[in-house]
């Protein structure tokens, strides 16, 4: 393929040197048809060869400039996906994003995901807070199929029961037969709070989604691991007899409250 100087070596080719170099049309006509066909090299020249690198060096991979010319990005896409190898930082307003993970559907034994990590508690700077859905079923039994949502925060508050508030929807029967994965949430020695999903041995299937996020670090690419984590337990919603959530509506229409149903028909 061409490079840049052997193109502009060409054009110089057919530059007229004096005014008395005449030429015909037909010379300018071929000139320009070998010029055209020069460049385009049968629809493959790479303008960037001259610059040691090329568009697109590998399938499926998004190119980017570099200082020599062309190479691979952390972009790439297949089909309909494309997915970004590292941390997408964006300047403005991202609309519809959320961080969400299909863990699996059988789990040998206790089973550890890191997603998160809130802030300081006593820092200034903390208005932290992390809204997840939890989507499972145990045995993958569609009557069991559930969807539990936690509102959880490190800053204020001195009670498990003031910074981490989750509720059920779905599921069948007592919560022994339905909560088979949930919110761990770990303090460090920094007040730190990591958060994990934690999931029970058996044929359980299970999904999270991160759906709202305030100043806390998520952690995407992070891999399970039966090791328990470190630290001290601040709240473990598969304890749910310690933990439990603040409302239990089941498939069958069954309302479960933690505290008293309260009727105020002036206001609320």
């Amino acid at each position: 393929m061409p490079t840049r100087s052997q193109v502009l070596a060409y054009i110089n080719q057919i530059r007229l040197a004096t005014p008395q170099d005449p030429v015909t049309a037909t010379e300018v006509a071929d000139y320009l048809e070998s010029l055209l066909n020069h460049l385009t090299n049968d629809g493959a020249w790479d303008p960037a060869a001259s610059m040691g690198g090329t568009v697109n060096p590998t399938v499926g991979r998004l190119p980017r400039r570099t200082s020599t010319g062309f190479a691979d990005s952390i972009l790439s896409e297949s089909g309909s996906d494309l997915t970004a190898s590292g941390n997408l930082s964006v300047t403005g307003i991202l609309n519809g994003i959320s961080m969400t993970k299909y863990m699996g559907n059988a789990f040998g034994s206790t089973t550890y995901l890191k997603i998160a990590r809130l802030k300081y508690a006593e820092d200034s700077a903390n208005y932290d807070n992390l809204v997840v859905e939890l989507v499972m079923a145990r045995l993958w039994s569609a009557d069991h199929f559930l969807v539990a949502r936690y509102i959880i925060a490190n800053r204020g508050g001195t009670s498990s029961a003031n910074k981490y508030r989750w509720y059920i929807t779905g599921g069948k029967g007592s919560l022994s037969d339905n909560i088979v994965a949930g919110l761990l949430a770990m303090r460090n020695t920094d007040n730190t709070v990591d958060i994990y999903i934690k999931v029970s041995p058996t044929y359980n299937l299970v999904r999270y989604n991160v759906i709202s996020r305030e100043n806390a670090t998520l952690y995407p690419s992070e891999a399970t691991t039966t090791t328990t984590p470190t630290g001290t337990v601040e709240f473990d919603a598969t304890n749910y007899a310690t933990y439990p959530p603040m409302m239990y509506l089941d498939n069958a229409g069954n309302l479960k409250l933690k505290g008293s149903l309260t009727q105020n028909t002036t206001s609320w």
